[in-house]
């Protein structure tokens, strides 16, 4: 299970968690399991951080779900209508 090392997830460190998670998406074969409850705030940073590893895992013919989720970034992805793509344990 790949978990956020850090409780921010900021513009200003975005690329380099995006760039953690694709590393864990390319070296795991099999099902990923994302756990997202160390996330202290949430926003759109957050829910286009895991679109991309949506993406990503996708590209590789991976599945990927993300558990733990506050009730505050389901409902951002919700909103952004990206609850029907992404798989929220």
């Amino acid at each position: 299970m790949m978990e956020f090392e850090q409780a921010e997830l900021s513009f200003q460190n975005a690329e380099a968690v995006k760039q953690q998670g694709y590393d864990y998406i390319d070296k795991h074969s099999g099902a990923i399991c994302v756990d997202v409850g160390r996330l202290s705030s949430v926003n759109s940073v957050s829910v286009a951080v895991l679109s991309a590893w949506h993406r990503r895992a996708a590209s590789r013919q991976k599945s990927i779900v993300f558990v733990n989720l506050s009730q505050e970034l389901r409902n951002i992805i919700a909103f952004s209508g990206l609850d029907e793509v992404l798989d929220l344990g």
